[in-house]
């Protein structure tokens, strides 16, 4: 793969310009994704308001944050092929529909219409789905390997930040009626913002920065299977078939050498069939999953932590409440909750860059969230309700509430980069976790707002972890994967 590199011009660094020109990216896609999580909280963070606005009734509200969820659900494998087929389509379209919801929004409390707003909440599932698959691709396209995990995890994150400042600053800034509709056109302004970021700021990725993460990909991925008893024919495969496929796309290198514009469009040919996942990459992604059982239930472990991280906030005040807390504690433990995986993620994402360490850290965090959340559950379920409201209690909770959320919220983008060590491209296992994720999450916002909520939560989170350490046995015992024959197959048809 070096040797390759070295034939078509490759430098081993990123120059300054694009260095900063990929963070400015990574800063468009994190605003946008920061506010569609924001906007997604104008009307759950203060649903009496809303409802009395509106002239509605609590169900009604609460559709208005499920509809969007299903919208996600239902888009996300669309979003799945505009990001791999053109990114700056799928973004754009996404900064494009945040616009369009903010403003229908508006509208729409304006008219005291339920259902323009509920036009703009499935709009605003449509942004999301168009750009939640894409922060591994954002990071390995853009960035040298040393800090994939870093521009992941702030990528993720940034989704779990707006989602946090809707929590906090929409109880506080709409207040009433006329509250909301100030609110609601300053939003609507705030949009055009991320616009003019997206247009001054985004760019594609420059196709010697493209080429040298898929090197660096497959570097990885071929070290990360040699030391896999059960699938050398996986590693072996993935090398074989995109060093193929590169210097196919390639073609005639010393040649090209000799002219600038020959040079770059081999190059742009090269970073496209190796980054933006043809048909080749979709069926290495298929074929991970059939045969390489390990692939699978990691998917399924990182699914089902992610799914607690999403449902404890949502269930939080309809536990809490009922064993005597006030909704005003519930939200400042949703704050806590939400706040400390952010900070978690991001100090994951910067001191955790050695792949070989990340099995090790996820198991770490996936064990201290079960034991979290299970002290949770027992402080929360056999402390009575005139204990509720003492200081003591509270701190108890505010600490443990504090540890779930660092972990089922923080290992995120580890768990990202951890799944993409498998020959299944950083874009299919972003978005497989994401739709497990909002799966999972949505049972379990269900069964937790049920009484006993948070035994629900810690029950998922010691699966997870089972699932975790059954996918470490699971890479001794799995059959031989089949991959390279069907590749030499792929590549004679």
């Amino acid at each position: 793969m070096a040797d390759l590199v070295t034939l078509v011009g490759l430098e081993p660094s990123m120059s300054c310009f694009d260095s900063m020109r990929s963070w400015l990216v990574l800063l468009t896609f994190c605003l946008n994704s920061a506010f569609n999580a924001f906007v997604c909280m104008n009307f759950s963070a203060v649903s009496s308001l809303t409802a009395s606005v509106l002239d509605v009734g609590e169900a009604e509200v609460a559709f208005l944050y499920s509809g969007m969820l299903l919208m996600v659900s239902f888009g996300m494998p669309v979003g799945l092929v505009v990001a791999l087929r053109c990114e700056w389509v799928g973004l754009g379209l996404s900064v494009a529909l945040s616009v369009v919801l903010t403003w229908t929004r508006w509208i729409g409390v304006m008219r005291r219409n339920y259902q323009l707003c509920l036009v703009s909440a499935v709009i605003a599932g449509a942004s999301a789905a168009l750009f939640i698959t894409l922060p591994a691709q954002l990071s390995q396209q853009r960035f040298p390997s040393g800090k994939w995990s870093l521009t992941t995890s702030v990528a993720i994150q940034a989704n779990y930040l707006g989602w946090m400042l809707g929590c906090a600053l929409v109880p506080q800034l709409v207040l009433d009626s006329h509250g909301m509709e100030q609110f609601l056109f300053g939003q609507a302004c705030f949009s055009l913002l991320i616009v003019v970021c997206f247009l001054l700021f985004y760019r594609s990725a420059p196709p010697q920065l493209a080429l040298q993460g898929v090197t660096e990909r497959l570097q990885r991925t071929n070290s990360f299977l040699s030391h896999e008893s059960n699938v050398p024919s996986l590693a072996d495969s993935s090398r074989n078939r995109d060093r193929n496929s590169l210097e196919t796309a390639s073609g005639q290198r010393v040649d090209a050498m000799d002219s600038a514009a020959a040079a770059e469009e081999n190059l742009q040919r090269a970073a496209g069939s190796g980054t933006h996942g043809g048909s080749a990459d979709f069926w290495m992604f298929v074929s991970t999953l059939r045969d390489c059982p390990a692939f699978s239930i990691e998917m399924l472990a990182y699914g089902v932590l992610g799914g607690v991280g999403f449902a404890v906030p949502a269930c939080n005040d309809a536990i809490l409440e009922r064993r005597g807390y006030s909704a005003s504690d519930a939200s400042w433990f949703d704050i806590v909750f939400i706040a400390a995986g952010v900070v978690s993620g991001l100090l994951l994402g910067s001191r955790c860059n050695d792949p070989t360490k990340y099995r090790q850290v996820l198991l770490a965090l996936f064990s201290i969230c079960a034991v979290a959340l299970t002290f949770l559950a027992l402080q929360v379920e056999t402390s009575p309700h005139h204990a509720a409201r003492h200081i003591v209690t509270l701190t108890k909770v505010a600490v443990l509430q504090f540890a779930s959320g660092a972990t089922c919220i923080g290992f995120v983008g580890l768990g990202i980069e951890a799944g993409a060590l498998y020959p299944a491209g950083g874009t299919y296992v972003c978005f497989l976790v994401e739709f497990l994720v909002q799966v999972v999450g949505a049972a379990l916002t269900q069964l937790g707002s049920k009484p006993g909520g948070f035994i629900f939560m810690a029950a998922a989170a010691w699966l997870a972890l089972l699932l975790l350490l059954l996918a470490g046995v699971s890479k001794l015992r799995a059959p031989r994967c089949r991959i390279q024959a069907e590749s030499r197959h792929s590549s004679q048809s």
